[in-house]
C-alpha cells in the first residue's frame, strides 16, 4: 500500500478537497512541487496553475487555482488559494474577457499596485485558460 498523507484545501467559496491522498502537485513560481507521504515540514507560495492529487483509489483530480500558500507537517498539508475551480468548469470566454483586461489594465500603467494586481488577474486568467484547454483537449 502507498503511503498516504491527509490533505485540506479551501478557497474563498470553501473547502474543495479534504481527504487523503498519495500525492499533490503543487504549482510554484519556478515550476511545480510534488508533495509525497512524511514530506519534511514546509511553508509553500503557490502560483496560479493547476494543483493535482492522486487519491487512494487511484484517480487524478486536477483544479485550476489562484494564488495561495500551503503549509506541510505532520503528515498533514493544508492548502488555502483565493480560488479553485475543476479544469472542465472555466468559463472559457469569461476567462478570455479577464486575459484581455488585466492586458489593457497593465498597458495603462497606473501606479504600482493596481499593475501589480493586473499582473494577478492576467496570471489567473492565463492559468485558467491553459486548465481549460488542457481539459477539453484530453476529452476531445
Amino acid at each position: 500500500m502507498t503511503p498516504r498523507f491527509y490533505l485540506r484545501m479551501t478557497s474563498m467559496n470553501g473547502t474543495f478537497f479534504n481527504g487523503k491522498v498519495e500525492e499533490a502537485t503543487l504549482p510554484l513560481a519556478d515550476g511545480e512541487m510534488g508533495i509525497l507521504a512524511h514530506h519534511d515540514e514546509a511553508a509553500i507560495a503557490i502560483v496560479p496553475g493547476e494543483i493535482s492529487i492522486r487519491t487512494p483509489d487511484g484517480q487524478t483530480r486536477v483544479w485550476v487555482v489562484s494564488e495561495g500558500f500551503a503549509n506541510v507537517a505532520n503528515n498533514r498539508m493544508k492548502v488555502i488559494v483565493y480560488s479553485a475551480e475543476k479544469p472542465e468548469e472555466v468559463d472559457i470566454n469569461s476567462a478570455m474577457e479577464e486575459e484581455e483586461r488585466a492586458i489593457e489594465e497593465m498597458r495603462q500603467q497606473k501606479n504600482r499596485e493596481e499593475y501589480r494586481s493586473a499582473q494577478i488577474s492576467l496570471a489567473r486568467a492565463m492559468a485558467r485558460l491553459a486548465g481549460a484547454k488542457k481539459y477539453k483537449s484530453l476529452g476531445d
